[in-house]
């Protein structure tokens, strides 16, 4: 079983973005977290509240989606290598272009899963009406 090393090597340069959309995620998630604890601890109900935790649950979104834009260049990768091929070699060429092809799209769905659950609880810690 390969490692994350070999992931990153195979799986291009959308695996940085998408790496690098994961460090972006996490700041935004911290400043979710502590919007939401603030006015929690404060009882304060307002626009901002409920804005920040929202924002970094859409720009969660984002890793699977260059994830995807990964998936299809490599996809296109492989079958480009695969038409130039011998016939023999044609079809485990193709198969295994295609199985590294999915590397950054699942690596972009497990940073979205990750990223949007952070941040539905950072939704769930913001108050959402007024304190009695």
């Amino acid at each position: 079983m390969a490692g994350p090393a070999q992931w990153f090597a195979e799986g291009g340069g959308t695996m940085m973005v998408v790496l690098l959309l994961d460090v972006v995620g996490l700041f935004g998630l911290l400043l979710a977290w502590l919007v939401a604890l603030v006015a929690r601890l404060r009882g304060r109900t307002g626009f901002m509240v409920k804005a920040v935790p929202a924002l970094v649950m859409i720009g969660g979104f984002l890793p699977v989606i260059v994830g995807a834009v990964g998936y299809l260049e490599g996809r296109s990768a492989a079958i480009q290598a695969a038409s130039h091929a011998t016939p023999a070699m044609r079809e485990q060429l193709l198969a295994h272009g295609l199985e590294v092809a999915l590397i950054p799209l699942r690596f972009g769905g497990i940073s979205t899963v990750v990223l949007g659950s952070l941040a539905v609880l950072a939704l769930m810690i913001a108050p959402w009406g007024a304190r009695r």
